[in-house]
């Protein structure tokens, strides 16, 4: 009988592990839109949502700016501001009004630095 009771708390509590299994996922909210800046500058707000630049004047609908194509690069867009975008990663880019253009990275490349041999170091700071 008792072989028979533990073979029910077993199967009970695999079922409940893998119905958890099956339905769990991160709780979401119901927008997948990613709310990347906010900038507000007199009678205007320019917010970035989901890579795509949006623009609203003065008590009027929020409008995307034109037909832009979503902002290039793989970061986050973390300023946006009179049509120029600066992403995580320091890069810059510019809306030309045909295309967006790289303006360079405001944090510069990786910092240079040479490899040394032990010996090298030894001789150096004796």
């Amino acid at each position: 009988m008792r072989a028979k009771s533990f073979f029910y708390l077993c199967t009970g509590l695999f079922l409940i592990a893998f119905g958890y299994h099956l339905g769990a996922r991160t709780a979401t909210a119901q927008s997948d839109a990613v709310i990347g800046t906010v900038e507000w500058q007199f009678n205007t707000v320019d917010l970035v949502v989901d890579r795509v630049a949006y623009r609203a004047r003065g008590g009027q609908p929020v409008q995307p700016l034109g037909a832009l194509p979503p902002i290039p690069g793989s970061s986050a867009v973390i300023a946006f501001s009179f049509d120029t975008a600066l992403l995580a990663n320091g890069d810059v880019y510019d809306w030309t009004g045909s295309n967006w253009r790289y303006d360079g990275n405001v944090v510069g490349g990786p910092t240079p630095a040479r490899q040394e041999s032990m010996g090298a170091v030894k001789v150096r700071y004796r």
